[in-house]
């Protein structure tokens, strides 16, 4: 078989994506965050915890104060 028989049935296909698909992957990290925080709620109901308030603790209090500030950019210093 010639090599145009390869170059052009083994060539990457190339297609328009609709809108819709464009949308939705902008929106994705949303709705995975969407879902993380669901699901979180339904694993701290099942241990008898108040979802709203380990939100709170996780999300709220690391930032409330200055030195917590201080405190979460020591510790976020090696990730980044």
């Amino acid at each position: 078989m010639s090599n145009t028989f390869w170059r052009r049935h083994n060539a990457p296909r190339t297609h328009q994506t609709p809108a819709t698909l464009h949308a939705v992957s902008a929106l994705s990290p949303f709705i995975a965050f969407m879902l993380t925080i669901i699901a979180g709620a339904i694993l701290f109901a099942l241990l008898g915890v108040n979802p709203l308030k380990a939100f709170q603790i996780y999300f709220i209090e690391p930032v409330s104060q200055v030195w917590q500030l201080h405190e979460l950019a020591i510790k976020a210093a090696p990730l980044i």
